[in-house]
């Protein structure tokens, strides 16, 4: 995690932020930790959550879901 990130918080690349069908992802462009959006923000996302993104991610375009995942 960067510095600034420590002190101010990530900065999401709005631009970059893409739906996966429940929510919006995008990366911090400071230290690229992934981010999820909620009603007050972008935040880091739970375990759970970035799990459940991965699997909607593979089962959408119809991949294996990775081993870690199952």
């Amino acid at each position: 995690m960067a510095l600034r990130c420590k002190l101010f918080g990530h900065k999401a690349d709005r631009g970059g932020a893409r739906h996966d069908g429940q929510d919006y992802w995008t990366g911090c462009v400071r230290c690229g930790t992934r981010l999820i959006r909620d009603t007050d923000g972008w935040r880091v996302p739970t375990e759970r959550e970035i799990t459940e993104h991965d699997v909607n991610r593979a089962e959408q375009r119809l991949e294996p879901v990775p081993e870690r995942l199952t």
